[in-house]
């Protein structure tokens, strides 16, 4: 699956240029194009993306999956007579002060009828906010924490939903990929060498994953937390050679840490399998690596599949954005989060009844660009296929790739998998 590198790049260098908060100002309404058949007024799908932060690039894919899936269903005549409105609010860097008054503008001033979300730093801040409004939230937050709230407020919360699996599911679903490795492979035996980040994203996978990993019989060589912005990874390679493992997996969560890595490890490779936490898919990656990025293998919990599904979507997005190739687990999810509510909304008599639109969103199985999505009605959370949900029509998958001549190749899980894995060149 080949990935256009430069779109993500020359956005950032555009909003870096021209500043787009200044640009845009804090909140832009966005017109939908014609509609046909709706009557009744507007309902206003709010969203609070990260545009002109840290995030700004997939703050800018997850608008254009929004504003796909709008102009969609408007054009199909919108919701029950209603035309949907777009109202987009920037959420900067999505620290906790920036995602409170970002939220403020949307619920208080701009009064949205629904409010979407892809992921947020300063994410749980928010909550609250929504639950006084009453009215559906739908957010890709993949946080523990938030699936463990809603579950212990089940009532409160019973309008939140996070069609992401939270991140623990990658600690566990990497082990559970490892039965596919070959044993021969394992050229230290059943050892691995983890590496984590120290950030909240990171702090979820670790903690899962090493117990996960000693369960199925493998010991640690080396284990680390490292800070963000790794100046040079010689003395954790010094320690991994000394006594390499079988497999290396960093879960940091930082695309340049995990590239600079793999460049510094290539001078003197240990027959290891490298595994990385989603960082590969992004096109930066490439960018640095070239092709010493070929035959690492990285994860993602979300994102556009290599199937039919993924396919349509993608050739849409090129159609509507001059071209443009979408990222794996942004502009697609979010595109999907829309399209599920909207099937939702459209069930119930009254779209804009948020009681009843959620009860609705609480049964209701939806297959999307990134696979199936049907929450879990303890904590209102998509579950990960197929470490946390063994049923294929209702669990989101935890697909596994391996890079191959810059292209990414799904190995893992059946029946997604293109591909077996193959043997790194590093270690044949």
């Amino acid at each position: 699956m080949k990935r256009n590198k430069s779109t993500r790049r020359e956005f950032l260098k555009k909003t870096s240029a021209m500043g787009l908060a200044g640009t845009l100002g804090p909140i832009t309404v966005l017109n939908p194009g014609s509609v046909y058949g709706a009557d009744k007024g507007k309902i206003r799908v709010g969203a609070s993306l990260g545009l002109s932060g840290i995030f700004s690039g997939d703050g800018e894919e997850f608008r254009r999956g929004l504003i796909m899936a709008t102009e969609e269903i408007n054009a199909a005549g919108g919701i029950g007579g209603y035309e949907l409105e777009p109202v987009v609010d920037d959420a900067q860097d999505t620290y906790v002060e920036q995602v409170k008054s970002s939220f403020e503008r949307l619920l208080r001033q701009k009064q949205v009828d629904v409010v979407f979300a892809g992921f947020f730093i300063g994410t749980g801040v928010e909550l609250d906010m929504v639950a006084e409004a009453g009215i559906p939230y739908v957010s890709q937050q993949a946080k523990l924490h938030i699936s463990n709230l809603i579950e212990e407020n089940r009532q409160k919360y019973r309008m939140i939903f996070q069609t992401c699996p939270d991140g623990t599911w990658y600690g566990l679903g990497f082990a559970d990929f490892l039965k596919s490795v070959p044993g021969d492979w394992l050229q230290h035996g059943k050892t691995v060498a983890v590496i984590g980040g120290d950030n909240a994203y990171s702090g979820q996978i670790h903690p899962a994953m090493r117990p996960a990993l000693k369960e199925l019989g493998f010991s640690e060589t080396h284990f680390e937390v490292v800070p963000y912005g790794v100046p040079d990874w010689t003395p954790t390679l010094t320690k991994l050679r000394s006594n390499p493992p079988s497999v290396i997996a960093m879960c940091t969560g930082i695309m340049g840490d995990d590239a600079l890595f793999i460049k510094q490890f290539s001078d003197l490779p240990t027959q290891s399998l490298i595994y990385q936490v989603y960082t590969p898919s992004t096109p930066e990656y490439f960018d640095v690596l070239g092709d010493l990025a070929n035959g690492v293998i990285w994860s993602s919990v979300i994102g556009v599949l290599p199937d039919s599904h993924g396919q349509s979507f993608r050739e849409r997005y090129r159609q509507r954005w001059n071209g443009d190739e979408p990222s794996f687990a942004a502009a697609g999810p979010m595109y999907d989060q829309v399209h599920m509510w909207a099937k939702a909304a459209g069930s119930v008599a009254d779209p804009k009844d948020s009681e009843a639109v959620s009860k609705a969103l609480e049964i209701l199985t939806y297959r999307g660009s990134a696979g199936p999505y049907r929450v879990q009605s303890k904590n209102l959370t998509v579950p990960s296929y197929p470490t946390q949900e063994p049923d294929v029509s209702i669990g989101l998958p935890h697909a596994f790739y391996q890079i191959s001549e810059q292209n990414h190749h799904c190995v893992w899980p059946d029946p997604y998998a293109e591909r077996s894995v193959a043997k790194p060149s590093w270690m044949s």
